[in-house]
């Protein structure tokens, strides 16, 4: 009688033991799979955005910085504002980002053909980029004390 007691005990206490009924849970109920589902076309789609953001904003500011290319201290501005840029992005996303980002700032400083009638457009692009990236700007004040 006593070991019948024991087993029904230790059956009663190992039952309510969390990993002992894991085995006998019903499943979750499933979330909504359009709201959490990725998948690798997705992710390699938002790499994309994410490189062709970086092409455009290194041409913006490539291209700011030749069309101010006859006032020298607006390029030094500029070139100081991207080099801060650059300084972010390889903190941020790392060494490749940075690279990419150079690159197609220098081909819009003096690779490409320059649109003068949209020179007003992407001294605008620039400027309001930086206002939105303070950092940029105190970086840009400690260089030149």
């Amino acid at each position: 009688m006593r070991q019948w007691l024991r087993v029904i005990i230790v059956t009663s206490v190992l039952a309510n033991v969390p990993w002992m009924s894991l085995a006998e849970e019903k499943t979750p109920p499933q979330k909504d799979k359009a709201a959490t589902a990725t998948t690798p076309d997705e992710w390699v789609h938002e790499d994309t955005k994410f490189q062709e953001s970086l092409n455009s904003l290194g041409l913006t500011a490539g291209y700011a910085g030749k069309c101010k290319e006859k006032n020298a201290e607006a390029v030094e501005q500029i070139t100081a504002q991207a080099l801060a840029a650059a300084d972010q992005l390889v903190r941020l996303f790392g060494t490749d980002a940075a690279f990419r980002f150079v690159f197609y700032a220098g081909l819009g400083a003096g690779g490409l053909k320059l649109d003068d009638a949209k020179c007003a457009q992407y001294i605008a692009n620039w400027t309001e980029f930086v206002k939105e990236h303070p950092e940029l700007k105190a970086r840009e004040t400690r260089e030149k004390k």
